[in-house]
């Protein structure tokens, strides 16, 4: 069960971050209908009228199509990390379009039992646990061995119990005890860990023992369904989902079954058909991103926003743009200061799609200008990144998120031109 948050304490963002929304006047159009294991989501979509593919389809009207396509790009970038092809596109139209919500269900599951998400799961394994990519060969292998039915768990565990891990986390009993807990909640429980170091001291239990103790625990299952929430839903995971979820991963000791309760959700459904546009159509649509997309076109960097990514842009306001110095706005747009300008633009965008609670489990966030941004609190308790205050979060297009800033973005040591 791969986790998505790195391990730190959550409790601060999960008493004090409150989704911004009517920072901006904007309509809230995700407050969707709440599934037994889900709530509402107070998060900003801005739909707009394009798409990333269009397919050919007969005795289907551009209505059903629009929809169609929305959610099945959609639902690839959100549990395949990629666009769907042309054929895929046009297949997955095809099966869900004259359907109603259980056609829905059935595309996700097929892709959710994929072994293209399968692979996934397990190359972020590696990476988590080995801190390594994952071989052609030893990738090969688990999905033959896993065959149409097994469960990533059972490789996370190999991987856990196993010599590489063991010997990075120090080579002793007690070091590998304290990695298990680090590695899969980030939170030790000091009585658990206590008495499974003496039992493997004592012989009274193997490693597979103990990383299975831990793996399947309680504070594990809580850290990866809170996890879960955020790739799937975007969100924290609310009492009643955290509470019920958990209990099904302990139960089955499998993460598929976390993804297909979320993904499947009247929740994700929904929210997975409404957005369709990219970046650059999502942000003109929101009409306050004008300067923005301004600059992005003197930079030339429209077609790559508009392109797959995916990405996660750090969107300054119109207001932001308009409190830097006087004249500076007009000599960054010269054709002369485009490297500058394209420097700074690209010190906005972070080349993953990272919602809000994601980006403040990272707490810092690698650029596609190269250097990092910081992603906290402040004392106030509201979100910013590095010193600009993110004053709306999650406005989803389909190759990524954008979140608004009140303050244009320097990198470190950039040279302003005058």
């Amino acid at each position: 069960m791969p986790h998505f948050h790195t391990a730190r304490d959550r409790s601060t963002h999960r008493r004090r971050f409150q989704f911004q929304a009517d920072c901006l006047g904007l309509e809230d159009r995700t407050l969707l209908s709440a599934s037994p294991l889900t709530r509402p989501a107070a998060e900003v979509v801005i739909a707009s009228t394009t798409s990333t593919n269009r397919v050919n389809t007969v005795n289907l009207n551009q209505n059903q199509i629009a929809v169609a396509e929305r959610f099945v790009n959609n639902v690839y970038y959100d549990l395949l990390g990629r666009a769907p092809t042309s054929e895929e596109l046009t297949r997955g139209v095809n099966q869900i379009s004259r359907g109603q919500v259980n056609a829905r269900v059935q595309f996700v599951r097929n892709l959710l039992r994929s072994d293209q998400f399968r692979a996934n799961q397990i190359a972020e394994a590696y990476q988590r646990y080995l801190g390594r990519e994952v071989t052609d060969q030893e990738l090969q292998g688990w999905l033959r061995a896993l065959g149409p039915n097994g469960s990533v768990g059972r490789v996370e565990l190999a991987l856990l119990s196993g010599p590489s891990f063991f010997r990075q986390a120090g080579g002793t009993n007690a070091a590998f005890v304290q990695a298990l807990f680090e590695s899969t909640s980030g939170q030790v429980n000091p009585r658990v860990a206590a008495n499974l170091v003496a039992n493997l001291d004592s012989g009274r239990i193997s490693r597979t023992d103990a990383a299975r103790t831990v793996l399947f625990g309680s504070r594990s299952a809580q850290a990866f369904v809170n996890s879960a929430f955020n790739r799937v839903l975007y969100r924290e995971a609310d009492a009643p989902g955290l509470a019920t979820l958990s209990q099904r991963f302990q139960a089955t000791r499998r993460p598929e079954a976390v993804f297909e309760a979320l993904a499947t959700s009247r929740e994700y459904l929904n929210l997975s058909a409404r957005a369709n546009g990219d970046l650059v159509d999502t942000a003109a649509s929101a009409g306050i991103f004008n300067t923005l997309l301004a600059a992005v076109g003197a930079a030339g960097l429209e077609d790559t926003l508009r392109g797959e990514g995916p990405f996660t842009v750090f969107a300054p306001t119109d207001a932001a743009f308009a409190a830097l110095p006087a004249g500076l706005l007009d000599a960054l747009l010269l054709p002369e200061n485009r490297p500058t300008l394209t420097r700074i633009l690209t010190y906005h965008v972070v080349p993953a799609k990272l919602s809000a609670p994601e980006l403040l489990n990272l707490g810092s966030a690698p650029t596609v200008e190269g250097n990092s941004v910081t992603v906290s609190l402040n004392n106030q308790g509201n979100p910013v990144v590095n010193q600009a205050g993110i004053v709306a979060v999650n406005v989803l297009a389909f190759n990524g998120f954008a979140h608004a800033i009140d303050q244009v973005l320097l990198p470190p040591g950039i040279v302003l031109p005058s």
